[in-house]
């Protein structure tokens, strides 16, 4: 599992079957997370929030392919998720395959 500590924004490649941890201490509105459709196979995640980058982390559940309780995102697609009611967010995201994703957090107001 890789971790990454962000401010607002991370483009990375997943590593099949292997979870990515994605802990931003920019507070928004929206976190976007953008699908590249290198693969055809969806990305699963997880989102949790805290007062710090090791609580936020533990606070979201670790994601499996077509899990329980995991958010969806879709071959070429992006999703727009509400900033969670804390100071640091940490994201989780899963895929059975290599996919290309990026998720940044966004200022603006979700619609």
């Amino acid at each position: 599992m890789a971790t990454y500590n962000k401010n607002t924004a991370l483009t990375k490649t997943l590593v099949a079957a292997t979870a990515d941890t994605v802990t931003f201490t920019d507070t928004g509105a929206v976190i976007q997370l953008t699908h590249h459709a290198t693969t055809t196979d969806p990305i699963y995640f997880t989102i949790g929030g805290g007062s710090d980058a090791t609580n936020a982390a533990a606070a979201g559940a670790t994601p499996t392919s077509e899990g329980d309780d995991c958010r969806v995102l879709l071959s070429g697609t992006s999703i727009n998720v509400a900033y969670p009611t804390a100071a640091v967010a940490a994201i989780k995201l899963i895929s059975a395959g290599a996919v290309k994703y990026s998720i940044q957090v966004l200022a603006g107001r979700l619609i």
